[in-house]
């Protein structure tokens, strides 16, 4: 058995690993970094989207209070309408049972 021979053929494998397990590092570095990077925009984007959820949700309960206003407004005038239909109806009502709905005869 050459020893020499053996030391060699050990070497080398020896450095073809190293060879090998040095570009995969290199590999991930480079994807971590690629990763990094696309986290980052993620984060960025995230940012944006709760942003923009937030201002949704300020608007939404602004329409909300504006409908509930309205409606409120609504409800008010339609009830100042019927007091005032019921006095006109209580007022016709009144003319026509006291005799100032009858028709008047020419002379």
């Amino acid at each position: 058995m050459d020893v020499e021979k053996t030391i060699e053929f050990l070497l080398e494998n020896q450095a073809r690993l190293d060879a090998r397990m040095e570009a995969s590092f290199v590999r991930s570095e480079e994807r971590f970094t690629q990763f990094e990077k696309r986290f980052a925009k993620a984060e960025k984007r995230l940012d944006r989207i709760e942003h923009l959820v937030a201002q949704l949700a300020s608007a939404g309960l602004r329409f909300r209070n504006d409908i509930r206003r309205s409606l409120n407004e609504l409800a008010e005038r339609q009830t100042r309408t019927e007091t005032k239909l019921d006095g006109l109806i209580d007022t016709v009502d009144r003319w026509v049972r006291h005799g100032n709905g009858t028709r008047r005869r020419n002379a």
